[in-house]
């Protein structure tokens, strides 16, 4: 037995077979061994998750790593001329400080401002720069950078408080029992739209929720439809007018010439 498996390993070793690795096992019987023979001829496969990485930037000690930014107030009202400090704080792979550093950056979207007033890092690593709201209301980022590494930081614009309301139309003529919508729009100190749910008042009439106004049964001027919210109101004037009385009446065509048994709308 021993003489044929022997011959079984140089076949193997002859014939170019790949030699996988298996568990040792005791000697069995000829029949066990070819299905142990069958057994290793199987290519062993390995399960499990593949995992990459992607190459790191060659770095050294005293090399930009990281950039991180405070921004003091994060949320600035649009249109105001607002600012806030932007500190850029930038390490190295040990956390080390990095004196003399040339930062710039910029605000995404370019309507959320401007940035200005950044220098060289000085020894604690920062570089302190000022950010101006800019005009359009919504969040946005602030990315500062040397060019290969950068820090980025979430801003946002908001409106002010409610200032103006406004009525539209501003001023109508309506005859008496007929109905007119009006609307109410909100603004900030600085143009920005605030949304308001105004309660509607008039006397001239009646107006609903939804400023619905119906004319009064009277004839009148200088009458208001009023908007407020809190203690901030618009008004619109409403002159309240009769309907036109009949005056003439106008048959038309004037002249016809009709033959008899037809007939003439």
């Amino acid at each position: 037995m021993r003489v044929r498996i022997l011959r079984l390993i140089v076949a193997l070793w002859l014939t170019g077979s790949s030699l996988d690795v298996t568990a040792a096992r005791p000697l069995q019987s000829p029949g066990a061994l070819d299905r142990t023979v069958e057994t290793a001829a199987r290519p062993i496969e390995f399960f499990g998750p593949i995992v990459t990485h992607p190459p790191l930037r060659p770095l050294s000690a005293g090399a930009p790593q990281t950039i991180t930014l405070q921004v003091a107030p994060d949320t600035l009202i649009a249109n105001s001329g607002a600012s806030a400090v932007v500190t850029a704080t930038v390490v190295d792979l040990t956390g080390t400080p990095v004196p003399g550093v040339n930062l710039g950056g910029f605000v995404s979207p370019l309507t959320g401002g401007a940035l200005s007033g950044f220098s060289a890092t000085d020894g604690n690593g920062q570089s302190i720069g000022v950010w101006t709201a800019g005009t359009a209301l919504g969040s946005g980022t602030i990315e500062i950078g040397d060019g290969v590494v950068s820090g980025t930081a979430s801003i946002m614009l908001t409106a002010g408080a409610l200032s103006t309301i406004a009525v539209a139309p501003g001023s109508i003529t309506v005859t008496v029992g007929t109905t007119t919508t009006f609307t109410a729009s909100g603004t900030d100190p600085y143009g920005n739209p605030v949304p308001i749910t105004p309660m509607w008042t008039t006397n001239g009439g009646t107006i609903d929720s939804s400023g619905v106004f119906t004319a009064q049964a009277t004839v009148a001027s200088g009458k208001l439809v009023t908007a407020t919210q809190g203690a901030i109101s618009g008004t619109a004037l409403v002159n309240i007018i009769l309907a036109e009385p009949l005056s003439s009446i106008v048959i038309t065509p004037s002249v016809v010439s009709v033959a008899a048994g037809l007939t003439q709308t």
